[in-house]
């Protein structure tokens, strides 16, 4: 095993950013749709957005919205009632799921 805990002979590719947005497009729209969700989603969405951001290569529209979605998940991976969070978010979450549909 290497520092990162990868079998030997085992490759990952990385990510581009149209994946990554697909990706977080697609467990934003599941806390949007089933009103719940876990904190290691949260912290799942957190990193992708970051990641995202850190690229510098989006625009300052998204990199705004980027940050909400970043907020929104650092908050609810530590809330006590998360689903209640997600419920009191829908708003956003729509928004959020909107904009990214237009990236992909």
């Amino acid at each position: 095993m290497n520092k990162y805990n990868l079998k030997k002979g085992v490759h990952f590719m990385p990510i581009n950013n149209q994946d990554k947005i697909k990706l977080l497009h697609d467990l934003l729209e599941d806390h949007q749709l089933d009103c719940c969700g876990t904190a290691s989603e949260c912290e799942q969405i957190a990193r992708l957005a970051l990641s995202l951001i850190e690229n510098g290569q989006l625009n300052y529209e998204t990199n705004e919205i980027l940050s909400q979605i970043k907020e929104y998940s650092i908050s609810g991976s530590s809330h006590a009632e998360l689903d209640t969070h997600i419920k009191n978010n829908q708003q956003y979450l729509t928004g959020w799921v909107s904009s990214l549909d237009q990236l992909t």
